[in-house]
């Protein structure tokens, strides 16, 4: 498995503060929440901020940590937030930037393209705060996450109804990929029941944006079947329980390629900031940008990548 890394600080900071010989340590376990044991180090270069690391033995389900310290592995930093190699910190990689631009080469070019890939997460969570959601499968890469809901409104059997909102009672959205179950309880004490199996007790209701509901886009809300042993949702908080995949199942193409023009953009503007140039016209006159029209598309009022905050009907 091979695992790019980009520094939090600078490496020149990194070599004062552990001295030369300072070295970025890659750790990895079988769980997120698990024990993690060294995989390999390397060492820390003054002027190079980005680092690719490889683990023979992992695989797309190794969870991974780094840390910074001395040579000898006696002084370390804390441990970085736990990712799987195959995880995306952003809706588009590095390459996918660096395609669209002319990046300098040689002495100093490590820095520019650890400011790049920086630049690419600060957009994700634009477009996160944004859009209402997040456009990565939770969990990434396989598996499931357990949620709960929040149900204020009686007598519904649309769940964005009952809860009054799409948002689960952590704030994540409810934005479906697949669901494993969906357990009940009748009072905020109650024990869970587990509903029946899916379009024969409740059924994915398909979301508002382009491709097929599951592969493409998410679903959107859960309905229960009028036939079922429970028609419509219990109130109370914490009643509803689903273990599932959430988020979408792919980044969509438009989400990908208004982050690459945001980057660039902000890229563009320079440490300055203000409006970028974007070249000249007939008259030799500056031609400055007036925001990304891809990242306003996807965000204008009514698109389809913005999560919807009415009930459903």
């Amino acid at each position: 498995m091979w695992i790019v890394v980009n520094l939090t600080r600078a490496s020149a900071d990194e070599l004062i503060e552990y001295g030369a010989g300072a070295k970025l340590y890659l750790d990895s376990s079988a769980t997120e929440t698990g024990t993690y044991a060294s995989v390999t180090s390397t060492a820390i270069v003054s002027g190079t901020e980005q680092y690719e690391l490889t683990d023979a033995a992992g695989t797309s389900a190794t969870w991974y940590k780094t840390q910074t310290g001395n040579s000898g592995g006696t002084a370390k930093s804390l441990y970085s937030a736990a990712f799987r190699a195959t995880s995306w910190a952003a809706y588009a990689t590095l390459d996918d930037l660096a395609e669209t631009m002319d990046i300098p080469s040689g002495a100093g070019s490590s820095d520019r393209r650890n400011l790049l890939a920086d630049l690419l997460m600060d957009a994700r969570e634009q477009t996160d705060s944004d859009c209402g959601r997040t456009f990565l499968r939770v969990p990434q890469v396989s598996g499931t996450v357990t949620v709960y809901c929040d149900i204020a409104s009686a007598g519904q059997a649309s769940l964005v109804s009952a809860i009054g909102h799409p948002y689960t009672a952590d704030g994540r959205a409810l934005d479906i990929v697949s669901i494993t179950s969906i357990d009940v309880r009748d009072g905020e004490t109650g024990s869970y029941a587990t509903l029946g199996a899916q379009d024969t007790a409740w059924y994915l209701d398909a979301g508002y944006g382009p491709g097929l509901a599951g592969t493409d886009w998410p679903y959107e809300d859960v309905l229960l079947a009028a036939t079922g042993s429970r028609t419509t949702w219990p109130v109370g908080r914490r009643a509803v329980k689903i273990v599932g995949a959430l988020g979408f199942p792919r980044i969509p193409s438009s989400v990908k390629r208004a982050n690459v023009d945001l980057a660039r953009d902000a890229y563009r503007a320079g440490p300055g900031g203000g409006p970028s140039q974007m070249g000249v016209n007939q008259f030799g006159t500056p031609i400055f940008s007036s925001g990304t029209p891809s990242y306003r598309t996807l965000v204008r009022a009514g698109s389809v990548y913005l999560k919807r905050m009415w009930r459903s009907s």
